[in-house]
C-alpha cells in the first residue's frame, strides 16, 4: 500500500472538486496536507463568503487526518503557502497544483484584461507554486510536483485562453523534469476529466450524466497519489485520464521529410509526405472525451458520438 507518513503536501485549489479528492486522499494515506483555495466561483470571481478550503480540511480532521487551511488567490500567494507548511511541519514534500477554473469566450469578443486574467491563474499560479517549493523539495530528497493540464490544450473554440494556459502548463512541466532530476524532484501532468462543478455547465445531458456517475474525482486522485509517491520512477509525462481510463499524451513527430535546395512548390509537392506520420490529437475537448468515453464502455460509444458531433457547447466545463 503506497503511504505518505511524514510527507507534507500543499494542493492548490483543493477545497472542491478533484483538488479536494487529491487532498483527502493524501491525508487518509499518513499524509500531512496543506490546502488552499480562493473561494471564487467557477468563472474566477469572488465567492460569497464560502471557505471550501477550510470546510475540506476540517472534514479530513474529523476523519482522524491531518490538513490546514489557506484561502488565498495563487497568482498572489503562493509563497505564503510554502511558509505556511513549513511553520507547521518544517518540510515540504508534494505540491500538486490544481487550482483553475472554466473561462470561456471568442478571442474577438474576450476583453483583453480577462483573456490575461484566466492565463495568470492557470499558469502563474503554477509556476509560482512550484518555484517557491523548489528548495524544500530539492531538500526533500524525494520531491514531487503534479501540474494540471487539460485536453483543452489540443485546441478547442471560445477558449484560447484557456487552452493556450494548459498547453504552457504541460510544457513548463516537462522542463522543471529536466531540472529536477539531478535533486530528486519529479515533475508529472496530468489532463484530467472528472465531474465537478465546472464540468457541470457542459450543455449536453448525455455528457454530464455519464461524468457523474462514472468519471468521479477519485479516479483522478488515485492516478494522482501514484504519481506523487516517492516510489514513483515517471518523470516529464503527462496523462490524460478520468473513470479509470489514461493515455499517455507526448509530444509527436512525424519522419523527416529532406529536400535538396528547395522552393515553395517542392514543399506544396510534400504536402501528404509531411501529413503521414504520428501526429498530436486533434479537434476539441469534448472529441477526446467522447473517445473516452467510448473506451470505458464500448456500449456508449453511439452515443458519444452523436454527442462528439452534435456541437456541444465547450464555454465552460473543461475538465479540472
Amino acid at each position: 500500500m503506497m503511504r505518505f507518513d511524514g510527507k507534507v503536501a500543499i494542493v492548490s485549489g483543493g477545497g472542491r472538486g478533484v483538488g479536494r479528492a487529491h487532498a483527502e486522499l493524501l491525508a487518509a494515506r499518513g499524509c500531512k496536507v496543506l490546502i488552499n483555495d480562493a473561494a471564487l466561483d467557477p468563472t474566477g470571481r469572488a465567492g460569497q463568503g464560502d471557505d471550501p478550503a477550510e470546510q475540506a480540511a476540517a472534514a479530513i480532521r474529523a476523519a482522524g487526518g491531518e490538513a490546514i487551511s489557506h484561502k488565498g488567490d495563487v497568482r498572489t500567494c503562493c509563497n505564503d503557502l510554502v511558509v505556511r507548511a513549513l511553520d507547521e511541519w518544517g518540510r515540504l514534500d508534494v505540491v500538486i497544483c490544481n487550482a483553475g477554473g472554466s473561462h470561456g469566450g471568442m478571442l474577438a469578443d474576450m476583453p483583453a484584461a480577462d483573456w490575461h486574467n484566466a492565463f495568470d491563474i492557470h499558469v502563474r499560479g503554477t509556476v509560482d507554486l512550484a518555484r517557491a517549493a523548489w528548495p524544500h523539495l530539492v531538500a526533500s530528497g524525494a520531491g514531487r510536483i503534479l501540474t494540471t493540464a487539460s485536453n483543452g490544450m489540443f485546441g478547442n473554440p471560445f477558449a484560447t485562453s484557456y487552452g493556450a494556459a494548459k498547453g504552457a502548463i504541460f510544457a513548463f512541466t516537462m522542463g522543471l523534469a529536466l531540472e529536477g532530476a539531478s535533486h530528486g524532484i519529479h515533475a508529472n501532468c496530468i489532463l484530467p476529466a472528472a465531474w465537478s462543478r465546472l464540468t457541470a455547465q457542459i450543455q449536453d445531458e448525455f455528457a454530464t450524466e455519464v461524468l457523474e456517475k462514472r468519471f468521479g474525482p477519485e479516479h483522478i486522485a488515485n492516478f494522482a497519489a501514484w504519481l506523487v509517491h516517492e516510489d514513483c520512477r515517471l518523470n516529464g509525462e503527462g496523462f490524460f485520464l478520468g473513470g479509470g481510463v489514461a493515455q499517455r499524451v507526448t509530444y509527436a513527430l512525424s519522419e523527416h521529410v529532406v529536400l535538396d535546395n528547395p522552393g515553395p512548390e517542392d514543399w506544396a509537392a510534400q504536402e501528404r509526405a509531411l501529413m503521414d506520420g504520428p501526429v498530436m490529437p486533434s479537434g476539441t475537448l469534448i472529441d477526446s472525451f467522447a473517445a473516452q468515453i467510448a473506451a470505458l464502455d464500448p456500449s456508449l460509444a453511439g452515443e458519444a458520438e452523436t454527442m462528439r458531433s452534435g456541437g456541444v457547447n465547450t464555454k465552460h466545463g473543461e475538465a479540472q
